[in-house]
């Protein structure tokens, strides 16, 4: 025999899907951008524009040397040329599981050697990422925790002139690291060289090098301009990389603020009100209603059949 349920039992049921429908929008996960040094403020170059507050807290080594215009895009940007910036960022593993980074650079060096943009390791092999020639061709990349970098197919640089685009992500769930290059990033119809390899990390240091590869010394230095770094506390993935190298910024899920249902049951005859507020998206649609192309933020009142 079949049952079928009161139609007030039905209204309640559709309610309440919707709630669980919101609930679980509403807790999806989003990606947190947790430092971006774009090196444009002349009065204050070390800032933190993430809004996070983790400014630049010094130097090692030789100061690397600011410009107004030496930049990606003619921005303001650092020569490095002996030294490092230090970040007040721990990014082991126990901290940030997972992590997406990267940066524009310029090298004024093209011969074959170890070279680091920036990195937190302490003789094991830590989250980094450079020029490298072990293991490997000479290339960008970023190292595995098992004692060599990351190889595939990654390029090493062709002039001191073009800009770079380079980023690594690290998935703990999935014991991997992911480098993405694109060695001339004036271009953007290109796609990015992507290279994913097992990895394993190690406990680093709890601050990190921008222009080396460890923030307690002057060890494999970059050589040459640093621009416009980032750092997120997600595996992005390679359409959200691709964004961030043309746009500057990762699009983001759409985030349900508020979804509210009052009352949450009805008896035969009444209505119910809807409210929302979403943020991310032009309009919505909300389903099973009639109700399409919506504002992203407002009210309706539904009468269910």
């Amino acid at each position: 025999m079949i049952c079928i349920p009161p139609k007030t039992e039905m209204r309640k049921r559709w309610l309440l899907s919707l709630i669980f429908f919101a609930g679980a929008l509403m807790s999806s996960a989003q990606a947190e951008l947790i430092a971006f040094y774009t090196f444009d403020d002349a009065g204050a170059p070390f800032a933190d524009s993430s809004g996070q507050g983790n400014d630049i807290s010094g130097t090692v080594g030789i100061a690397p040397t600011w410009g107004s215009d030496i930049g990606f895009g003619n921005t303001g940007a650092y020569d490095f040329a002996g030294g490092t910036l230090t970040v007040p960022i721990d990014i082991n593993a126990s901290v940030v599981p997972d992590m997406t980074w990267g940066t524009w650079v310029r090298t004024d060096n093209t011969s074959p050697g170890l070279r680091k943009i920036m990195g937190h390791d302490n003789g094991s092999w830590d989250r980094t990422i450079g020029l490298d020639s072990r293991n490997g061709q000479f290339r960008y990349t970023s190292f595995t925790g098992f004692g060599r970098p990351v190889v595939g197919d990654l390029p090493g640089p062709e002039n001191t002139e073009d800009w770079t685009f380079i980023a690594a992500s690290y998935d703990s769930a999935a014991g991997t690291v992911s480098v993405y290059v694109d060695l001339d990033a004036s271009s953007i119809d290109d796609e990015l060289i992507a290279v994913t390899e097992t990895a394993r990390w190690n406990n680093g240091q709890g601050t990190f090098a921008i222009g080396g590869l460890r923030p307690d010394n002057t060890a494999e230095l970059w050589d040459g301009t640093i621009d416009n770094v980032f750092v997120y506390d997600e595996v992005l993935s390679i359409e959200q990389i691709t964004a961030l190298r043309n746009n500057f910024e990762v699009p983001q899920q759409p985030v349900i603020h508020s979804f509210v249902v009052s009352p949450g049951f009805i008896n035969s005859g009444e209505s119910a009100k809807l409210s929302w507020e979403v943020e991310g998206a032009e309009n919505i649609s909300i389903q099973p209603t009639s109700l399409q192309n919506a504002r992203a933020k407002g009210s309706l009142h539904i009468f269910p059949a």
